[in-house]
């Protein structure tokens, strides 16, 4: 599935999400909805959420909406479960590079105290 695109079930269960979160059933998420469903946002970080989910900027977010900012929260997740993935792997790396150098360092002061 190419990125922006949700499959069939996907936009199905933010459509049903997004029924549960419209209080009022206008079809629209308001800022006091929001904030009444988002109770354990701080303010900050409320506002935050609500200004990035309202993508056009009319004070309510829309079904569209909604289901796009999932997509990009989704995206996001993705791309730092990747980094970290990459981070964990060079990590490994660079510790199995520091064994091989320890080993070879206590090797050599083996080689040198029974050469002497």
């Amino acid at each position: 599935m190419a990125a922006g695109e949700n499959s069939a079930d996907e936009v199905w269960s933010l459509g049903q999400l997004f029924q549960a979160c419209d209080l009022d059933g206008s079809g629209f998420l308001e800022h006091g909805e929001f904030e009444a469903i988002c109770g354990e946002l701080g303010p900050d970080e409320l506002e935050t959420v609500f200004r990035e989910l309202d993508s056009d900027g009319d004070g309510r977010i829309s079904a569209e909406e909604f289901s796009g900012g999932f997509e990009r929260v989704r995206e996001a997740l993705m791309n730092l479960s990747r980094k970290r993935r990459r981070t964990l792997r060079s990590q490994s790396t660079l510790e199995d590079v520091l064994e091989e150098e320890d080993v070879r360092t206590k090797l050599g002061r083996g080689l040198e105290e029974i050469s002497w």
